[in-house]
């Protein structure tokens, strides 16, 4: 039998639910409604979400969609709430990923501060020693280098010259084809290196962490994570992203992404010298090479200078690959460096080196030790650098262990030498200003990381302090800032002083009355400064 229709009273609860259901649906719209119109009158839409409404609500088509539902309000609701949201979540916003650390596990991380400020300030003084040892024996170097180089022909030079420093000029030739590991069928000819860059396009990562100090002395760390899509010429790993959703993968796997240079095996400067591999690397002045490449390499097609695989888009897609293919062709080129007898008949060069003299002046034994200290390999120049103290080994000294690392993997590279070859015919005057030049650049460069990393360790020993103090909320904060005035005063007067003392020692063999003179200057600013503390104290 069909069931009996429900009680009156039932169906009248029923309606009247539908009906406040429709004008709840009614006025939350006319209420959005009407704060979407606001906005968009005055403009004061602040909130990234709120902006995003604003342009949904203005947009055309959701207009003519409130007005064609606008007899139902479900509809209505459904317009101004449902596709405006469901458009905003399909947005790519950028993830956001907030962190609150609580001030107690802050004063724990502190903690492991000092310890990396002891290892810097471990890491400093071997540092700043080999750097000022360089730099004094480099500028005896310049100075004697100065005074005994000539300049000679590139086709008919001098037998007397060997084992002495010149300066030559002349036409620089390769005489054998240059290939690619990469690309077998880029070869190119009449040329001294070439170059590929191989990129890919892919997604990278991009983070940018806010933090913000709490009342309790805690700290909230905001990061936001976006994605963008670029060339790049090493292999990002998208495992690692936040979003899972972006993932990396090259067209094809049997071309490695990066740089790659080849370089011709027998290139000659003029008639009579024979250029080593090592000076011809220093050249790198890349011109594009579509003109000997052709118009497909490997499967690669050439577009507006570069190669691409697939062939060129629109747009181009995650995974594509392209390569740019260069060379250097023959040129006029100026060597500085130490000429030898290579086995042949010709004649190459090799580095100047600074050379114990000790009390010998005959010329011929000098140019026999500047021969033989040049032909040291880089595994001979580690070792002469390394400190043989045996009671400091006995010891494990940690300065001593870092001071031979450093001097076995960073300095054996900056030996302080002279090797150069530059494009052009170069003046002999302009040789050495560029010589001077760019050994100022460099010992300021190292001088100042050395500093840095004194100056950064002294601090990082009172970092824990700081961290303290941030648990009381006013007084907290204006202690710490004295602090770290206070702090930051003492650890540059005690990095002067210290850096100052290594420059004089290391300078005190090579260069004696410049090493006197900045230890006294140095003691008597020293004493100028306590003596305006002492008086200011005073008063």
């Amino acid at each position: 039998k069909p069931l009996a229709p429900p009680p009156f009273k039932h169906r009248t609860r029923r309606r009247l639910g539908t009906v406040r259901t429709h004008l709840v649906a009614m006025a939350s719209t006319f209420a959005v409604a009407l704060l979407v119109g606001l906005q968009c009158v005055l403009g004061e839409a602040q909130d990234p979400f709120e902006k995003e409404l604003v342009e949904l609500a203005t947009n055309q088509q959701v207009l003519t969609g409130v007005l064609d539902k606008w007899e139902h309000p479900h509809s209505l609701r459904k317009a101004f709430f449902g596709e405006a949201v469901d458009e905003l979540s399909t947005t790519d916003r950028p993830p956001r990923v907030v962190t609150h650390t609580r001030w107690i596990q802050r004063l724990y991380n502190s903690l492991f501060v000092p310890v990396l400020g002891i290892a810097l300030i471990c890491i400093a003084f071997p540092f700043m020693w080999l750097n000022e040892k360089r730099n004094a024996r480099l500028d005896t170097l310049l100075r004697l280098g100065e005074e005994e180089c000539s300049t000679e022909s590139a086709d008919t030079p001098g037998e007397d010259k060997i084992g002495t420093l010149v300066h030559v000029s002349g036409m620089v030739r390769g005489k054998v084809p240059v290939c690619d590991n990469r690309f077998k069928q880029f070869k190119a000819e009449n040329c001294i290196r070439t170059r590929s860059v191989v990129e890919c396009y892919q997604w990278v990562e991009r983070r940018n962490a806010e933090r913000t100090r709490d009342s309790g002395g805690g700290e909230t760390t905001e990061t936001v994570f976006w994605y963008e899509m670029e060339w790049a010429t090493c292999e990002i790993e998208s495992r690692f992203f936040y979003d899972k959703s972006k993932r990396n993968e090259c067209s094809r796997d049997d071309i490695p992404l990066g740089t790659q240079m080849s370089t011709c095996e027998v290139v000659r400067l003029g008639d009579s010298f024979l250029l080593p591999s090592s000076l011809v690397d220093q050249l790198s002045s890349f011109q594009n090479a579509e003109d000997i490449a052709g118009e497909c390499v490997d499967g690669f097609v050439l577009n507006n200078s570069r190669y691409y695989y697939p062939a060129v888009r629109t747009q181009p897609q995650i995974g594509d690959l392209r390569v740019t293919f260069e060379y250097i062709p023959n040129c006029l080129a100026t060597v500085v460096a130490l000429q030898a007898q290579n086995v042949g008949g010709l004649y190459t060069f090799l580095p100047y080196r600074p050379i114990t003299r000790g009390s010998e002046t005959d010329v011929e034994a000098l140019r026999r030790l500047r021969l033989v200290e040049a032909r040291k390999t880089q595994n001979q120049m580690r070792e002469a650098n390394r400190c043989t103290i045996r009671f400091l080994d006995g010891a494990c000294c940690c300065c001593v262990k870092i001071y031979n690392y450093a001097a076995s993997n960073f300095f054996s590279a900056m030996l302080p030498e002279l090797y150069s070859i530059s494009e052009g015919d170069v003046p002999l005057f302009d040789c050495w200003q560029q010589f001077k030049n760019d050994s100022k650049g460099i010992k300021w460069f190292l001088r100042g990381l050395g500093w840095l990393l004194l100056f950064s360790g002294n601090v990082f020993l009172f970092h824990p302090l700081f961290v303290a103090f941030d648990v009381v909320p006013v007084v907290g904060t204006v202690i710490g800032d004295g602090m770290w005035w206070g702090i930051g005063v003492t650890s540059l007067v005690v990095t002067v002083t210290i850096s100052t003392i290594v420059m004089s020692l290391a300078y005190h063999v090579y260069h004696p009355t410049l090493a006197k003179t900045v230890l006294a200057a140095m003691l008597a600013g020293l004493i100028v400064c306590v003596g305006v503390a002492l008086f200011v104290g005073s008063i």
